[in-house]
């Protein structure tokens, strides 16, 4: 139609007059279906893994979590970040949300992350309990704001870790007072057994 002008024109068998007057029929379309130049590997990019990339993070010692930092703590987009030291995460709602959520798991872990407190979890954080991530949300949703990122932070009651029994957080300030604040969590006696083993895989292993 951009030639003609109309729909009922075909390429492939009709004819058009060109400016000079003459009769102009298009040429069938064509392509070679290899590179006339050959296979061309391109560059090699493989990076092989490093030697000890199979070693397994440190299982749980069985002690109750004592001052730890807080490595991360985000409300809307505000991030305070202290990485290199064994800590907790302090985070907002719907945490582990989107296409990456295996990442939301290993990352804290790689970066020291024990555990990962907030509001929410997105529907699939079960990849972070099964890298042995302590998934934990604040009771009472007012307690996040009270939770510094200069703090350091215990939690208590993992010695007795349940089913749909809280622990709970110490909050130590810089002035040496001290908050408590009720923890809840969703693990089942299989996923407390991942946690203390350090991997759902590791727990299976004989």
């Amino acid at each position: 139609m951009a030639f003609v002008g109309v729909l009922t024109f075909n390429p492939v068998t009709d004819t058009i007059i060109s400016t000079d007057g003459k009769l102009l029929k298009f040429s069938d379309p064509s392509s070679n279906e290899l590179s006339p130049l050959g296979y061309d590997p391109g560059q090699n990019t493989f990076w092989p893994p490093p030697a000890d990339h199979a070693t397994p993070f440190k299982p749980w010692e069985g002690k109750t979590l004592m001052d730890l930092p807080v490595l991360i703590k985000v409300r809307a987009s505000v991030k305070f970040m202290w990485t290199g030291l064994l800590g907790v995460i302090i985070g907002n709602h719907n945490y582990s949300e989107g296409s990456f959520h295996e990442h939301t798991a290993l990352e804290p872990h790689y970066l020291g992350g024990l555990a990962i407190i907030i509001h929410s979890f997105a529907h699939l954080h079960k990849p972070m309990k099964k890298w042995s991530m302590l998934t934990l949300t604040f009771a009472n949703p007012e307690d996040h704001d009270k939770v510094l990122p200069s703090n350091k932070v215990d939690i208590l009651g993992l010695e007795l870790f349940a089913p749909s029994k809280n622990l709970t957080l110490i909050a130590k300030h810089g002035d040496g007072t001290m908050d408590e604040f009720p923890l809840t969590h969703s693990f089942n006696k299989g996923q407390i057994e991942w946690f203390k083993a350090s991997s759902a895989l590791l727990c299976h292993l004989p």
